[in-house]
């Protein structure tokens, strides 16, 4: 069993810029040298968020100027639990634990388009200033102002119709996987 701690400077507290959501931990990905199947746990916070096998094929990822090596996909890291079939991914882990500290309800629908709703406007302001960003992926998430809610699409050209008033941010994703999510 490998221990993953996520850095709580970097990734609890929602006020500050997070860029690249797996940035924050890369110093342990890069020292555990984690396989496809290993067994994990990762604690965020003092508190374990997961625990279960991290399935993936070994990629890179570049950030800034260097060039890091490790098998989470980033920026989802895509993990199946022990005792499920489920799938889940970081950046679902990562937005349910923001709504848990602030004691909101997160509403994932799943569909093509999964909409993620956040009704609390402290939460939603703190949200805007959060940047993650990955450049090499194509799937985006969008913060839209006017309704006060987070999207999840794949499908970015002409298909919002307030594209002018989000913001978008890249993720990749296969959505046979996320049709499979579960909390």
């Amino acid at each position: 069993m490998k221990t993953i701690v996520i850095d709580k400077s970097m990734s609890v507290d929602i006020e500050y810029s997070i860029n690249a959501i797996d940035q924050c931990n890369i110093t342990s990905l890069k020292d555990l040298q984690i396989q496809p199947f290993d067994q994990c746990i990762i604690l965020w916070n003092d508190k374990i968020i997961f625990r279960g096998y991290c399935i993936d094929a070994r990629l890179s990822q570049s950030f800034g100027q260097q060039q890091y090596e490790y098998t989470i996909n980033s920026p989802l890291w895509i993990l199946s639990q022990q005792k499920t079939t489920a799938k889940t991914t970081f950046l679902q882990i990562f937005l349910k634990e923001c709504c848990n500290l602030c004691n909101l309800e997160l509403d994932y629908q799943l569909d093509s388009n999964p909409l993620i709703y956040i009704e609390e406007s402290s939460y939603f302001d703190a949200l805007k200033k959060c940047i993650l960003y990955t450049k090499n992926y194509n799937t985006r998430f969008y913060v839209d102002y006017e309704y006060n809610s987070l999207i999840f699409t794949d499908k970015i050209s002409g298909q919002h119709p307030k594209e002018e008033k989000v913001v978008g941010y890249e993720f990749e994703w296969d959505t046979e996987i996320i049709n499979q999510v579960r909390w």
